[in-house]
């Protein structure tokens, strides 16, 4: 019996000991991963067209631990693409091009990339594109990343709709349809070098040349200091940077891109204004500019913003606004930028109206137009009634409520009906009649463009009603007008009955169709219902 107890308590004494010593296991520091370091070492430099080059990546793991390597190239063809060593096969057009790594040691990876010069080529003088192959070697955090979002755009598609058409070579089109061309200076762009590497709308044509996207040692030390900096402060929302290959320090990612003391001479032009959308997307054929500007949403900044009557915000006054409730409200928030707020206000102000790129997404064609919301629902996200919490509230822009047949004060006794528009446009709403394409000859005989003056076209109209002369279809609108005449004569002869619940009940109304605006088009039951009840029932 004695025996027993012995084990017993040695068992008790040992299992004691093992749990402390657990116990004191988690107390011990996480070991950091080191990550590879070395350089990239090209056989020779410079090339002939189809050719045959190599490229080493003499990198080792300070961990010990064994490395992968993932070879991609700007163009030509590479060989054994998971080794240390890559075959590069030159492509047959004289250029400078990139030849990239991924690096990883099964924890992190880093990217390395070296340029080879084919042919005669020599690097521009000036600063110059390095074009969508290199943007595309960071920036693919989102899903799909940026590039690959870019790639199914019509930008990305540019040159090749003129090729399709026998154009390919019409000086008058290629400055819109290609990434450089500027023949005022020799900055490596298309004009004076026809790669395809070069075609189509890139990166660079919008953010400025990707060469002087660069910055030192000294100011990203580390990952976090890139995120911390106004550069890459979007990346604070759902980003990693233990996992990123900003690495910073001395390694292949500041080598590439070594940064200047000053952040701001290399960042990235991020602007959400429709300035640069103006240098092309004005013309014969695509006037979209000119006509944007002459509408109220290029001033929404100057009208309603921060009104405590009103009620309106930066939400739908200002593109930035309108930008960050989409990134709130979105179940992909990465695809829309966000603001950082300490955003410096001379590179992009944060009044920018309700600009080309609030509505249309340069990097994602998720929606017809490359829209950032469907069609259907974009115009009446803000033309809506949300911002009144109730009768007494200031009415404005209430075009999508009134569409829908909803939003207006009901009086109780009487039944609402909504007209044939609100089923007709159940998916397109505004854009039915607001939105069109018109055709025209123009100087090569392509479409003049897609009206964004945003006026209701009759032709959209004529679809159903055939033959139709006027919006003023069966003399609705000045149906409409005699009854909200007769209302508002009414409404300011009781006007000292301002805040009385019959008093705002009918203002409400009157309002509500009143700035409608459409005098019955956009809803022809629900405005005669609204104006009849209310003039039924007030004054009483």
């Amino acid at each position: 019996m004695r025996d027993c107890r012995l084990v017993t308590l040695l068992l008790i004494v040992v299992s004691a000991a093992a749990i402390f010593f657990a116990g004191c296991g988690k107390d011990k520091a996480v070991e950091t991963n080191n990550l590879p370091t070395g350089t990239l070492t090209v056989a020779r430099d410079s090339v002939d067209p189809g050719d045959v080059d190599t490229v080493t990546a003499n990198y080792t793991d300070a961990d010990g631990d064994s490395l992968t390597y993932s070879w991609t190239s700007q163009s030509g063809r590479l060989f054994d693409t998971t080794s240390a060593t890559v075959i590069w096969n030159a492509p047959n057009r004289r250029g400078a091009y990139w030849i990239a790594v991924r690096i990883f040691d099964g924890t992190d990876s880093l990217t390395d990339t070296t340029r080879v010069k084919v042919g005669s080529y020599e690097e521009p003088s000036t600063n110059h594109y390095v074009t969508v192959g290199v943007c595309d070697n960071c920036h693919i955090e989102n899903n799909p990343s940026i590039v690959a979002g870019w790639r199914e755009t019509g930008h990305a598609d540019a040159f090749n709709s003129l090729y399709n058409v026998g154009q390919g070579t019409n000086e008058a089109c290629l400055e819109c349809h290609t990434t450089g061309w500027d023949t005022s200076v020799n900055n490596g762009g298309y004009d004076e070098y026809r790669f395809t590497s070069l075609e189509g709308v890139q990166c660079e044509t919008c953010h400025k040349l990707g060469f002087l996207h660069q910055v030192t040692a000294a100011t990203a030390d580390t990952s976090q200091s890139c995120i911390n900096s106004v550069c890459h402060a979007d990346r604070r929302i759902g980003f990693n940077p233990d996992q990123s290959r900003w690495t910073g320090g001395d390694t292949a990612l500041t080598r590439l891109m070594p940064h200047s003391d000053s952040w701001l001479d290399s960042a990235m032009t991020m602007t959400i204004a429709s300035s640069p959308c103006s240098t092309c997307h004005n013309d014969e054929h695509y006037n979209h500019y000119a006509q944007w500007d002459s509408t109220s949403h290029s001033v929404t900044t100057t009208s309603a913003i921060g009104d405590p009557n009103i009620g309106c915000g930066p939400v739908c006054h200002t593109a930035w606004g309108y930008l960050d409730d989409l990134h709130e409200s979105s179940q992909t928030p990465d695809q829309y930028p966000l603001r950082p707020f300490e955003y410096p206000d001379s590179l992009d102000p944060v009044s920018v109206p309700i600009s080309c790129l609030a509505c249309h997404d340069p990097h994602y064609n998720k929606y017809d137009g490359q829209l950032r919301e469907p069609v259907g629902f974009l115009c009446a996200s803000c033309h809506n009634a949300e911002q009144q919490d109730a009768v007494g509230d200031t009415v404005v822009h209430i075009s999508g409520n009134m569409l829908a047949g909803e939003g207006g004060y009901e009086y109780a006794g009487y039944t609402y009906t909504t007209s044939a528009h609100t089923s007709q446009t159940r998916y397109t709403k505004c854009s039915a009649c607001h939105v069109s394409k018109e055709t025209g000859a123009g100087t090569y005989g392509y479409a003049n463009n897609t009206p964004h003056t945003f006026g209701a076209a009759l032709t959209n109209c004529a679809t159903c009603h055939v033959g139709i002369t006027s919006f003023n279809l069966n003399s609705v609108q000045d149906s409409v007008q005699t009854l909200l005449d007769s209302l508002g004569t009414i409404i300011t002869a009781y006007a000292d009955s301002a805040g009385t619940t019959n008093y705002d009940q009918a203002k409400f109304n009157y309002d509500f169709v009143k700035y409608d605006g459409s005098k019955g088009v956009h809803n022809p039951d629900y405005t005669f219902q609204l104006l009849n009840t209310t003039l039924e029932n007030y004054p009483e």
